[in-house]
């Protein structure tokens, strides 16, 4: 399942979906939180991708970053046991504020000791390109979601 708020990002995804004949995804035109919250229960998801989210550059906009707590509460309480958020962004200082909302967030577990190295199967996006190209590093993180003690 993907969601999506940006009409045009829903547009290419269905493109996609239909060049490849593919069948079993789903899109979802709507807040990601929202939908989270309110359609999705807790302990359900076996893995969340989240590529390149939006950085929100102004400091005075952080405060919308997706991973930032409570939102990666949120996002935890909807993992199994065993199940995994991995984002990957080309902002470092985003990088270094969500590698430290994430180690406080309880109930999920870094599976490096900082950042990951690059995952193999994951495809390089347009948003990965553009900050290539402007010669930002790439970061990804890695977490799982652990079992109550």
């Amino acid at each position: 399942m993907g969601i999506e708020v940006h009409k045009p990002g829903v547009g290419r995804v269905l493109a996609e979906i239909r060049a490849n004949d593919l069948k079993n995804l789903y899109v979802v035109e709507h807040d990601a939180l929202d939908v989270l919250e309110k359609m999705i229960g807790d302990d359900a998801v076996d893995g969340f991708h989240v590529f390149f989210p939006d950085p929100w550059p102004k400091k005075k906009h952080h405060k919308r970053r997706l991973m930032r707590r409570p939102n990666t509460n949120l996002l935890a309480r909807k993992l199994r046991e065993g199940g995994y958020l991995y984002m990957c962004t080309d902002w470092a200082e985003y990088a270094d504020e969500a590698l430290e909302e994430l180690r406080a967030t309880d109930g999920l577990k870094n599976k490096y000791d900082a950042f990951a190295p690059h995952q193999e199967w994951r495809p390089q996006t347009k948003f990965e390109r553009k900050g290539i190209e402007a010669g930002r590093d790439i970061r990804e993180l890695f977490f799982t979601k652990i079992g109550a003690d």
